[in-house]
């Protein structure tokens, strides 16, 4: 027996994400930054010299001295909250030009995972004070 059902077409909803205006300064800054500190000639050059880093310490510096390494942790720690979102703009900012830093391994996940976890411990409560200033790439 055939079938009378037909399939309806699949409805596309589009979500526009609209940034407030803290979400711009920080997209518009991070594009500025990045764009002047880290072009993709930088990542070429971590390539072509195989630097066993992978990325640019001064430049990982320079990326705490903006609070980017604190965007997902509380403000009781010396973070700026900015939550998913604001580590998502920074991320996409990033990619625009290959920026090659331990933000993923550190920010991502290890400081979220880490501030998550658990109750708060002297090893956690020193991490999450830490990680904002650049004193610590990973857990």
């Amino acid at each position: 027996m055939q079938s009378t059902l037909q399939e309806k077409p699949t409805e596309r909803k589009l979500v526009r994400l609209v940034l407030n205006e803290e979400q711009q300064l920080l997209k518009d800054s991070a594009r500025d930054f990045l764009k002047e500190k880290s072009p993709i000639a930088a990542l070429r050059h971590l390539r072509d010299t195989q630097d066993p880093k992978g990325y640019a310490p001064k430049l990982w510096q320079e990326m705490a001295q903006m609070g980017w390494l604190g965007l997902t942790i509380p403000e009781v720690y010396g973070g700026m909250e900015y939550g998913f979102l604001g580590l998502g703009i920074l991320i996409e900012e990033m990619g625009r030009t290959l920026t090659a830093s331990p933000l993923n391994a550190t920010v991502l996940m290890g400081a979220n995972a880490f501030a998550e976890g658990g109750e708060m411990n002297p090893k956690k409560h020193t991490f999450c004070q830490k990680l904002p200033k650049g004193r610590s790439s990973s857990p």
